[in-house]
């Protein structure tokens, strides 16, 4: 399932990791390993495991609020809104709901993103931690892993709607709080503006109403069999006009571990 979700997001403008579990805290500097579903498990900081004083500067923060991004996992899902919405079965208590929309999952692994609003934190020279990282590796004993990950960016969203299903037919129930408009609504709007009120089976869900780190970009050591080691990134794509492998992996060689420091 989470892997599954991870991939759509990357494909979508947003163009970053989802951060899961959902809600984990993460930050620049933060290493860690991610498993194949895309599960992010937390190991330190590119300080503590290298010894470093400093991450060095960051880029003045992109803001991008304009962003609007919805992301489902396809015809599986169906929004419903006001006297469309879906209250069948367990959920019939709630039809008297005026303001209200609903999302039928269809499949277990069926998915519903809204986010409105986005800024991104970035490291301004992060290649000079890229050489210490691939200095480290080189070591003996080594000093860093190739399953070990380091968080270069994030991306902080101002308004976030997250719900993974758990089982399929399954519906979730949300009402419109304060100025929100039910009727003239889009997928995109139930960012914000609506809660939780009920599901007829368990579901994963996350509604922030405040900056939330939910994306990111991390790099790691790349070791072929028969090539030299070098750094790449966790995934590529492009985000915001931003090209997310900007950092070549040549730049990278160094020719001893003390010229790597020196860099730092």
């Amino acid at each position: 399932m989470t892997s599954k979700f991870v991939a759509a997001v990357q494909r979508s403008e947003i163009g970053l990791r989802p951060v899961l579990p959902l809600g984990q805290p993460l930050d620049i500097g933060h290493v860690g390993t991610v498993d194949d579903a895309g599960v992010f498990s937390h190991k330190g900081t590119i300080s503590s495991m290298l010894g470093l004083n400093s991450l060095g500067r960051e880029l003045p923060p992109q803001a991008t609020e304009h962003l609007e991004v919805s992301v489902t996992s396809g015809n599986d899902v169906q929004v419903g809104f006001g006297a469309s919405a879906n209250t069948d079965g367990v959920l019939a208590e709630f039809a008297d709901v005026k303001a209200k929309v609903s999302i039928d999952f269809g499949t277990s692994d069926s998915f519903f993103l809204a986010l409105k609003g986005i800024k991104i934190r970035q490291l301004e020279e992060p290649q000079l931690l890229l050489n210490a990282m691939l200095a480290a590796y080189r070591q003996r004993p080594r000093r860093w892993h190739k399953d070990w990950v380091f968080v270069d960016r994030v991306g902080i969203a101002s308004n976030l709607t997250v719900i993974l299903a758990k089982e399929a037919k399954t519906t979730v129930l949300l009402k419109a709080s304060g100025t929100a408009k039910v009727q003239s609504a889009a997928e995109v709007d139930l960012a914000a503006g609506f809660k939780f009120v009920a599901s007829n089976k368990g579901v994963t869900q996350i509604t922030s109403a405040r900056k939330l780190v939910a994306f990111y970009s991390a790099y790691r050591v790349r070791d072929g069999l028969f090539s030299k080691p070098e750094i790449a990134q966790v995934h590529l794509t492009r985000a915001y006009g931003l090209d997310l492998d900007q950092y070549p992996a040549a730049s990278y060689q160094v020719t001893s571990v003390d010229e790597a420091y020196d860099q730092v």
